[in-house]
């Protein structure tokens, strides 16, 4: 058995089935990757835990068939759940910059459609946190990437709604949070505005819902800047 303080043993725990287990080796192993000295070691541990997510993704589309019946899910919702947990204890660690971009995508791409709820709800907690924790120069890239999949979805076929409107869903919260660190006067925040004004015409009650409490704050924001002119 590995010893209890190894970084196997504390991965190990991520695919626990006790989601209070999971948050403990989460802000475990962030501990170990974030400490000073462990710069190295960072990069792989962000590469291995999406690896592991998507793996446990891919595993229960194909044990469960395309579309995902939460009652199959079991054991691959717990890792998933444990690594954007993981995910999202480390963006306190002094190199996330260095993995702002692979995370941001990973995150848009692949997690905010998931089919599970609750690890859709840790998917959009993660990058929050992340949006918050990252330097400056990387606003304007989540902005882009944000954006570029929202107009994918758009012009998208129909061929599958439910996950599509599920990670339009995400995306327009984490719009909404990377503008708000965009400075009042910047020209983008107003093409987000429109952005997100634009959304709401898109068929769900859920992604409609968001869309209206994030344009609160922004809608504060532009209405300052236009004061200010």
């Amino acid at each position: 058995m590995p010893h209890p303080e190894s970084g196997e043993f504390i991965f190990g725990l991520l695919g626990n089935g006790d989601l209070s287990m999971r948050k403990a080796a989460a802000k475990a192993l962030a501990a170990v990757v974030c400490a000073e000295g462990a710069a190295d070691a960072f990069p792989d541990v962000v590469s291995r835990l999406t690896d592991t997510h998507r793996c446990h993704s891919v595993s229960f589309l194909i044990s469960s068939g395309e579309g995902g019946d939460a009652d199959e899910d079991g054991a691959h919702a717990s890792w998933r759940s444990g690594c954007l947990l993981a995910l999202a204890s480390c963006h306190t660690c002094p190199d996330i910059d260095s993995a702002a971009e692979a995370l941001f995508h990973f995150l848009v791409r692949e997690a905010l459609g998931d089919y599970n709820e609750s690890i859709r709800d840790q998917a959009v907690q993660t990058g929050l946190k992340l949006i918050d924790a990252v330097n400056s120069a990387h606003q304007m890239s989540t902005l882009q990437l944000l954006e570029g999949f929202l107009q994918e979805a758009d012009e998208g076929d129909d061929s599958d709604l439910r996950a599509q409107d599920m990670a339009r869903e995400g995306a327009v919260v984490l719009l909404g949070a990377a503008a708000k660190h965009l400075p009042k006067d910047s020209p983008k925040l107003w093409s987000v505005v429109d952005k997100m004004l634009s959304s709401t015409t898109i068929p769900s009650e859920a992604v409609q819902r968001n869309v209206g409490k994030c344009l609160i704050p922004l809608m504060k924001v532009r209405r300052r800047s236009l004061f200010a002119l």
